[in-house]
């Protein structure tokens, strides 16, 4: 029985560098401008009355309710009460936070990087979500967070394979802020958070099922008649303006808040909030971008339950229908079309350069040829490895 000799991979190694260096040394360009205008960006006090900024002498102190407003005096706060009572209680506004800010443009774009597609609130918890997908508007390949589908994490020759640009993705990537605005701690779980289908798109939906995937009927749990689903991937990404590194089992920034890793389950204590990173199987045959996923969901259904900190119990232990909050965060459809707009009627480029700015647009044709070549190299040296028995066709 003959052997098949793995494939000869014709990589172009000076050209892919040279590209390489080049256009990763435009982005980081745009992206240092871009942070330092934030760090730049001063505060102003909350009272339309007053044009204080910050900085200086001046030091601005946050609502102690909903930190999403700061003032430079107990005065000027009193006096605003009556504009802001209404916002702070509807969760009009999230907390300021760099990483989620909706009101910010970045230079060079028409844009906020931060939409918030989605927003409700229910017994003092709030929650926010905005998109977090590629530049390119792609539903990643395979579950798990940005660093997961890069091919320098791939393993076999299939994973490589289906990272080849073209290959369609079946996983929506957005990012929901969670706060709790009561005077109690709030539990709440990541892995129960549901994304529900709108009636009239289940049967989109359903084409791209993956076997063995699990559907919850909504009816009761938030009255629509269609199906919803559970993350197939969460992992807090800040937590109270902290930056979650996950270097280690548990991140040291959530070692108090984490009170069951199974089910995800965070507390926040008044006034916190968690921002998570979330992952739906979305996509199918015809449903390939972002933007066709976002337009099959009706709400998220965001649970959060009343912590107890003397029972040593997981979210399913205290579970009870009558204990439990249920947020039902409409998906805003127009402020989803309105953002993808110029991606539908004039294309990717046109898209990139008004959100992500022109040096990474002009990035991207590029890049995308280089991670073919990567991709082939890497794929050249794993069959390589394989010892020859195992060969694939050449590409």
């Amino acid at each position: 029985m003959s052997s098949q000799a793995p494939p000869c991979f014709s990589v172009d190694v000076n050209g892919m560098m040279e590209t390489s260096s080049s256009g990763i040394a435009a982005i980081r360009g745009q992206l240092a401008k871009q942070r330092k205008e934030m760090r730049e960006e001063k505060a102003r006090c909350g009272n339309s009355a007053c044009d204080k900024e910050e900085g200086g002498k001046t030091s601005l102190r946050a609502c102690s309710r909903c930190h999403s407003v700061r003032y430079c005096s107990t005065k000027c706060q009193r006096d605003h009460w009556p504009e802001h009572k209404q916002s702070c209680q509807s969760f009009v506004d999230p907390p300021l936070c760099r990483t989620f800010n909706p009101k910010h443009i970045p230079t060079g774009c028409k844009y906020p990087a931060t939409p918030i597609f989605s927003r409700g609130d229910k017994d003092g918890v709030g929650c926010w979500c905005a998109p977090n997908g590629q530049i390119t508007c792609d539903l990643s390949v395979k579950p798990g967070g940005a660093l997961d589908n890069l091919p320098s994490n791939s393993t076999t020759p299939e994973d490589l394979m289906s990272m080849l640009p073209g290959v369609p993705g079946f996983y929506l990537d957005l990012r929901m802020m969670i706060q709790n605005r009561t005077k109690a701690a709030k539990l709440v779980v990541g892995k129960e958070i549901i994304a529900v289908v709108s009636e009239d798109k289940q049967a989109l939906f359903l084409e791209g099922r993956k076997p063995g995937e699990k559907h919850v009927p909504t009816a009761v749990i938030s009255g629509a008649s269609s199906v919803g689903l559970y993350p197939s991937y969460v992992r807090a990404s800040n937590f109270n303006g902290k930056e979650v590194e996950h270097k280690g089992l548990l991140p040291a920034v959530l070692s108090t808040a984490m009170q069951d890793a199974k089910s995800y389950s965070l507390v926040l204590q008044p006034a916190e909030y968690v921002i998570l990173d979330l992952q739906y199987r979305l996509g199918g045959p015809t449903i390939d971008k972002d933007f066709k996923a976002w337009g099959l969901l009706d709400h998220f259904v965001v649970p959060s339950i009343k912590h107890d900190p003397n029972i040593g119990a997981t979210y399913h232990d205290l579970y009870s229908p009558d204990g439990v909050s249920k947020i039902r965060a409409t998906v805003y459809q127009r402020v989803v079309d309105y953002w993808y707009g110029d991606y539908v009627a004039e294309g990717e480029y046109a898209h990139i350069v008004s959100h992500h700015g022109e040096a990474r647009a002009n990035m991207i044709g590029k890049g995308m040829e280089v991670m073919g070549q990567h991709l082939k190299m890497m794929m050249g040296m794993m069959l390589q490895g394989l010892g020859g028995g195992r060969g694939m066709p050449g590409i």
